[in-house]
């Protein structure tokens, strides 16, 4: 499996004006309480001594000044570092001693303010002709406020891929999607970097954000030729390896319930070595187990990829999947449910069901923290298959989740039948 994207954080931002800019003063938006600034000389300086004393910043609303507090120089006199506790609003804060075109950089540090910058990008890793996506929030608690936002990606040696055009989403997050075409790293050489600048409105209150996020992006490395052979247990998936590696093939095998609707029925993977040109991978199908299931066709593999386990990155993913409507009667009637079997007993046969009281038990007996081993046997439940039923109905039951999910049937995929015909997999 690859890794999550990771999520930033965001409540601080950055300024970068020049000395004569400072001299002025600047005004700085500020959500209130504890706000923490750093300033710093970009360039070694000979003006008169950095210090605090040089420093002043007062609150645009009242014209009152702001004490500072925990002020701390760098021994380089190059960096100052100090505190303010204030109401919200634009500060305006001056520094006499900055001169000329120096560049300075501020940084503004709200730990406790309840504004966060959400960012992440869709993927910790993308192959090289996938479109990266980057989504951002900028939220006040769990109320998303609305935002203005800029952004670029950067290439590992710095320089900038291209701008992110965002577009607010239902939901009130913002997304942009960019190509990185022709800028793959191979491996894992260097990391691509998103950063976005955001300021939003709450009520009149500015906030101002920045940050940043990390992602890889590698070549791609194989790919499925279209070619597919059904054997009398399993299916075989033609692969094009352009890079020896050890590969992963992964699916989600969904079957029909009792109400028609697609529902999961278990997770089928294999791997192998596989060497350059064309090669094969196989996902084996078990038909006891997929009768006990007590769903039946169609059937249908959802979530097809490949991954390359050697980089640990992407090869192909196929959402929609492909039907295996030529499986049906081999996994209908070729084996039948073995209700000797107790993994079985309470999902298809009514006379092995568990009693009200048996169920009420359960879950009393969940929520004093006993083990499931304990409750099986206090209960006198068939198996655990029974207690899990009772305590993660989730897992075993449908709902309106699993049909908006799965779709109304699996003929509304995009996919086609699992045969020596073949399938697109584009």
């Amino acid at each position: 499996m690859t890794a999550a994207p990771l999520v930033a954080s965001s409540r601080q931002f950055w300024l970068r004006p020049t000395g004569n800019e400072l001299a002025a003063g600047i005004d700085i938006p500020i959500t209130g309480g504890e706000t923490l600034f750093r300033i710093s000389r970009v360039k070694k300086h000979k003006s008169t001594r950095f210090s605090a004393n040089a420093i002043q910043i007062q609150n645009n609303d009242t014209g009152k000044a702001i004490q500072l507090f925990s002020v701390r120089a760098a021994s380089s006199d190059r960096t100052i570092v100090f505190k303010i506790n204030t109401t919200p609003g634009y500060v305006n804060l001056k520094v006499d001693t900055a001169r000329g075109k120096t560049p300075y950089v501020i940084h503004v540090l709200e730990k406790h303010s309840p504004y966060v910058l959400s960012l992440h990008s869709s993927s910790f890793l993308y192959a090289a002709d996938q479109t990266i996506g980057i989504n951002v929030s900028m939220l006040n608690l769990d109320k998303s406020i609305n935002t203005s936002l800029q952004g670029y990606i950067t290439l590992p040696d710095g320089r900038i891929l291209g701008d992110l055009e965002f577009s607010q989403n239902g939901n009130g997050s913002y997304s942009a999607n960019i190509s990185a075409a022709g800028h793959a790293v191979g491996g894992l050489e260097g990391l691509f970097e998103a950063h976005v600048f955001a300021e939003g409105n709450d009520n009149g209150l500015t906030i101002r954000r920045d940050s940043k996020t990390a992602f890889g992006l590698i070549l791609r490395t194989a790919r499925f030729n279209g070619k597919l052979k059904a054997t009398k247990q399993a299916i075989e998936f033609g692969i094009d390896v352009g890079v020896e590696a050890k590969y992963a093939l992964k699916a989600t095998l969904v079957g029909t319930n009792e109400s028609g609707v697609m529902q999961e029925l278990h997770y089928v993977s294999s791997g192998n070595w596989l060497q350059t040109g064309q090669q094969t991978l196989t996902l084996e199908l078990n038909p006891r187990f997929i009768a006990e299931s007590c769903l039946t066709a169609p059937y249908a593999l959802k979530n097809i990829s490949l991954v390359n386990l050697t980089y640990m990155a992407p090869a192909q993913t196929v959402k929609p999947g492909i039907n295996l409507s030529g499986f049906d009667g081999f996994l209908n009637s070729k084996v039948k449910p073995n209700h000797t079997d107790e993994a079985t007993k309470n999902v298809c046969e009514p006379e092995y069901r568990l009693s009200v009281q048996q169920v009420q038990d359960i879950k009393k007996l969940n929520d004093k923290g006993i083990p499931l081993g304990k409750i099986i046997v206090i209960v006198k439940a068939q198996n655990i298959q029974q207690v899990e039923r009772v305590l993660y109905p989730d897992m075993w039951e449908n709902c309106v989740e699993r049909q908006t999910k799965w779709g109304c049937s699996v003929c509304c995929t995009k996919a086609v039948k699992a045969s020596t015909k073949g399938s697109n997999f584009d």
